[in-house]
């Protein structure tokens, strides 16, 4: 099984190499208690604009050499004026990547929504001194979690932190801080526990930045990908005297942490995107097969 699994993993690595681009994802814009929170991307008459429906919402992938290329078979360009417009891959623009699963442009990671209602014109430049910036999210096109990072010609970019094997207990956990997506007031906490057990336990703070309110939250429920026993000898030492519990009950330990963002609610009900969990746990998890 063993053996098999990492044949599997190997493959898609290698698939990832041949291909050289990132994991396809819709837009999902980020900027809580705002009109342009959880919006889509889609093309209207030549724009890429802000909005729609489930049915006209774009997928994009950043190709090997920062090109923005969308479902529809068009590409991104930014005009001189920064707005945004679909247009043929030689008039693409490139300087497109996703770091810490959020699309950026040039390094910014601030997309700004112009007009008085939806759908909303997308551009890089703020239309005046008022503008409202959102972040889009790279949502996975196959799961809820955010696509992994990607540079463009570099590979993937290296996630905070890393991932180490130990003989120790088959335990991988995943946390994180991220701030607001709008203007930084307020943040959260994720932690999640894959377990021996197949199990989950997400454990999420929101606390918010003055008014000191905070929600906790606590969820348990299978784990994405299973986990193995470890022997009785690859078990750490502890406080609890070694015959207190059999050998097989000890699960080992592998750390992960992982730069994916999820969606939690703060204490005021405003939706808040925190790192954490999704391909995390998938990879700590993938670890332990």
């Amino acid at each position: 099984m063993k053996v098999f699994s990492g044949a599997i993993l190997g493959l898609t690595a290698l698939a990832k190499m041949v291909l050289a681009d990132s994991d396809e994802f819709y837009f999902l814009s980020i900027r809580s208690a705002s009109m342009y929170h959880m919006s889509s991307v889609f093309e209207d008459n030549g724009a890429l604009k802000l909005g729609g429906t489930q049915a006209t919402a774009l997928k994009g992938v950043v190709t090997d050499d920062g090109k923005l290329k969308l479902s529809n078979g068009h590409y991104a360009v930014v005009d001189d004026k920064g707005a945004f417009t679909a247009g043929s891959e030689d008039k693409a623009s490139t300087g497109f990547s996703v770091k810490r699963g959020y699309v950026t442009y040039k390094g910014s990671s601030g997309f700004y929504p112009v007009g008085t209602s939806s759908p909303y014109d997308l551009s890089i430049e703020a239309p005046d001194a008022s503008a409202v910036s959102v972040a889009l999210r790279a949502q996975s096109a196959t799961g809820g979690a955010a696509v992994e990072d990607f540079e463009p010609k570099e590979g993937a970019a290296p996630k905070e932190g890393g991932a180490t094997r130990s003989g120790k207990p088959e335990q991988a956990a995943t946390n994180g801080t991220a701030p607001d997506a709008g203007n930084g007031n307020g943040f959260a906490n994720v932690t999640a526990t894959v377990t021996g057990h197949h199990t989950v336990i997400q454990t999420i703070t929101s606390c918010e930045n003055n008014g000191g309110k905070c929600t906790v939250l606590t969820t348990t429920g299978p784990a994405s990908a299973p986990a193995s026993s470890a022997p009785a000898s690859s078990a750490p030492a502890s406080s609890a005297p070694a015959s207190s519990a059999p050998a097989s009950s000890v699960p080992a330990t592998t750390s992960a942490t992982s730069s994916q963002p999820i969606q939690v609610q703060t204490g005021n009900g405003a939706g808040k995107a925190v790192v954490g969990l999704g391909a995390g746990v998938l990879a700590a998890a993938a670890m332990l097969i």
